[in-house]
């Protein structure tokens, strides 16, 4: 999305492998969430369109925590309603001896994420270059600061 200066995924990668963090895992899953709102937004306020095309976008987000892989999406099925999925989760070989036994099977799936993300990016060019048609719903929009805060700890 070079010729427009777009995002479209995001990558986390939370923590080494040699120290797990749960808490920092679920503060950056939340954090993709939150980046993939914001991305959704942004081509929704900057490149008004029919609704109908937008609803199909489906923005994707991966997080790498404990030798696993989590690829995320986000899309606007309804207007103003964001749904974020666990799309895949897929692990990578620790032990050297199974690393080339294992090999193909990871490179499926880095390559089953490459074409989410193809997926993704064609779906936002398919709505950006569309023009607008008279039936267009204008989708709400939330900000992304009224999302939910952590409780801090007195």
């Amino acid at each position: 999305m070079v010729d427009f200066d777009l995002e479209v995924s995001t990558l986390e990668v939370s923590g080494s492998p040699s120290c797990p963090d749960h808490t920092h895992y679920v503060g950056d899953r939340n954090k993709t969430a939150k980046m993939l709102k914001i991305i959704l937004n942004f081509i929704k306020v900057n490149y008004p369109g029919d609704f109908r095309e937008f609803r199909r976008i489906k923005v994707y987000g991966v997080q790498i925590y404990d030798h696993d892989f989590y690829i995320y999406s986000m899309c606007m099925p309804f207007a103003g309603v964001y749904y974020f999925k666990l799309e895949k989760k897929f692990s990578y070989s620790t032990i050297p001896a199974l690393l080339f036994k294992e090999l193909p099977k990871f490179a499926s799936n880095l390559w089953t994420m490459r074409d989410m993300i193809i997926s993704s990016t064609k779906s936002v060019m398919s709505y950006i270059t569309n023009p607008i048609s008279e039936s267009s719903d204008d989708a709400k929009i939330d900000k992304v600061k009224t999302s939910p805060k952590k409780k801090k700890n007195n």
